[in-house]
């Protein structure tokens, strides 16, 4: 719970920073502890991983995951 609430804030950090709506959006799809997040440098997307041995991209406009590796 508390690494979901840290991606919460991360998430939200990141549309302030870029002058975005901020909103709330919880990764569907992610089921276990998140290990590490990294934002691209333009800022568009965050790489995800997880206890469950998988890596994640995901778009931070639309919330979708882009790719998934395991």
């Amino acid at each position: 719970m508390k690494n979901i609430l840290t991606l919460i804030f991360i998430l939200i950090s990141s549309s302030i920073l870029f002058a975005q709506e901020a909103k709330l959006m919880l990764p569907i799809g992610q089921l276990s502890a998140i290990n590490s997040a990294h934002f691209s440098p333009n800022g568009r997307r965050v790489v995800i991983a997880s206890d469950d041995a998988t890596v994640k991209i995901w778009d931070i406009k639309t919330g979708n995951v882009v790719h998934s590796l395991e």
